[in-house]
């Protein structure tokens, strides 16, 4: 970061592009207004077409302490989310359309060092894609075959878990991101969750529920609890096989009574009668 650079630097200007490369991203008909003094570098407004989509927003850099804080507010909307995240970060996990906000805060002299103080908020609305490299279906398939030796008719495609649609939001701090309201949903499934993902690591940690909504029968499963591990370049599903059989005995019991009642009101109406 070049910090020293900018505590000297006076701009103020208007920047149009007609094509550039940003860390690798692809950018087009670029227009930003530019401004520094004091230390301090504002681009705003920033607006660019990207992957099908555009992007709006403002970038500030502030130089004057001894460690440069960036502070980045963007909207994303209509992008291809798979291209983008292939050249700028080069994962390949996701896939689909919509739009991405990003209100984030970083102190450090390099990438690194802001990616690990990374804090603030970001959220994903996204349609028609999938989640590559994670097959949810065949951990369902596992979790049924645990509790009752059938076998649910598999939704997946492939190493793949396709959805209409993809919502999220999460709250980064020191570059840990938190959710809290993961909700993915197709026509026959239905994917709650929480949890968090590590972006100096790459670690991620998530408990989801998956409800199966038609096109296939769990039996006695209302919802099947799933664990995400590994990392964002190699993630592990499997069932959470503790919260599944207290799922299961909860589900029992509450049959149980159930069937208990129902006697009950019989025999009282047998007395009455």
């Amino acid at each position: 970061m070049p910090a020293s650079a900018l505590k000297s630097l006076q701009l103020h200007g208007k920047l149009a592009i007609g094509k550039a490369a940003v860390y690798g991203m692809k950018l087009s008909q670029v227009e930003v207004g530019l401004a520094a003094a004091g230390g301090v570098l504002r681009i705003n407004p920033a607006a660019a077409k990207l992957y099908s989509g555009s992007s709006t927003g403002s970038v500030t850099l502030d130089a004057r302490g001894v460690v440069p804080v960036l502070h980045l507010d963007e909207s994303l909307a209509g992008v291809n989310v798979q291209p983008l995240l292939q050249d700028f970060a080069k994962l390949d996990r996701v896939s689909g359309r919509g739009n991405v906000t990003l209100n984030v805060t970083a102190h450090g002299n390099t990438t690194a060092a802001m990616l690990s103080t990374l804090g603030g908020h970001a959220a994903a609305n996204l349609t028609n894609g999938a989640i590559n490299g994670l097959d949810l279906w065949s951990a369902i398939n596992s979790a049924v075959s645990l509790v009752q030796k059938r076998t649910v008719p598999s939704g997946g495609m492939g190493n793949s878990t396709r959805f209409d649609t993809f919502k999220a939001s999460a709250k980064l701090t020191d570059g840990v991101a938190s959710t809290q309201d993961l909700d993915i949903a197709s026509g026959d499934l239905h994917v709650t969750g929480q949890g968090t993902a590590n972006l100096v690591s790459g670690a991620v940690n998530y408990r989801l529920n998956a409800t199966i909504l038609k096109g296939a029968s769990a039996g006695a499963l209302a919802s099947v609890p799933l664990l995400i591990g590994g990392t964002m370049s190699s993630p592990t599903v499997r069932p959470d096989t503790q919260a599944l059989v207290k799922s299961v005995a909860r589900q029992q019991l509450q049959k149980h009574k159930g069937q208990i009642e129902n006697k009950v009101r019989n025999v009282l109406k047998g007395l009455i009668h």
